[in-house]
């Protein structure tokens, strides 16, 4: 505890009424010096000890603003990620690639449409990555190359990969149920819809929002 200069006038104070003949006037005014500076001191610590609360709750305000700062800025870069995420254009990695074509190798289903959105350069960009893997795989695609196309002939979202089969097939086609669950396990937008054409094909359209679309 420090000792203040306040605290060493209120000692002096009071030793020089020991000095000082008990019945004397000087003696009873006296008291009042050192009753008041203990009053003056008391005052200040009683001030002082306020202070420190009201430092005390400035800081534990101010800390409180810190933690919102922080989580504000912690949903800003979620938010800044799913952005990220959402405009990243889709593509097949080496090694997906090389996955997907041992998996679908020599399992070609028949003749196969290939098309994409032409007005979506992401989708036909992604298209092409597709085409390389079949055509390495030996699958049979119609032209030879894929084909562009503004509409697809499909109810609801044409967002995604969109892998059309005869209705009229027992079973999905095991190269085609390869692809499309490892479009999936990829993290790609991909489903197997059926329609009364002979033909099979597979529409790569645009990014959805949603990959589940």
């Amino acid at each position: 505890m420090k000792i203040t200069f306040i605290d060493l006038l209120f000692l002096l104070s009071f030793l020089l009424l020991f000095f000082l003949p008990r019945k004397s006037e000087k003696y009873k005014l006296f008291w009042i010096i050192p009753l008041s500076v203990f009053l003056i001191n008391f005052g200040i610590r009683i001030h002082l000890i306020n202070q420190k609360h009201d430092n005390s709750d400035t800081i534990s305000n101010q800390q409180n603003e810190i933690t919102e700062l922080k989580t504000e800025a912690d949903e800003a870069k979620k938010t800044i990620s799913k952005l990220q995420e959402q405009i990243k254009p889709r593509f097949l990695t080496e090694e997906q690639a090389t996955y997907l074509f041992t998996l679908i190798k020599d399992k070609s289903p028949g003749d196969i449409w290939l098309s994409c959105k032409g007005t979506d350069p992401e989708a036909c960009q992604f298209a092409q990555q597709v085409f390389k893997v079949l055509r390495a795989a030996n699958w049979n695609i119609i032209n030879g190359n894929v084909m562009t196309s503004e509409k697809y002939s499909s109810t609801g979202s044409t967002a995604g990969i969109i892998i059309t089969i005869n209705r009229e097939l027992k079973s999905i086609p095991v190269g085609i149920d390869s692809f499309n669950k490892t479009m999936l396990k990829f993290g790609f937008a991909s489903r197997i819809r059926t329609s009364t054409k002979n033909s099979i094909e597979i529409w790569i359209g645009a990014k959805p929002q949603n990959k589940n679309t």
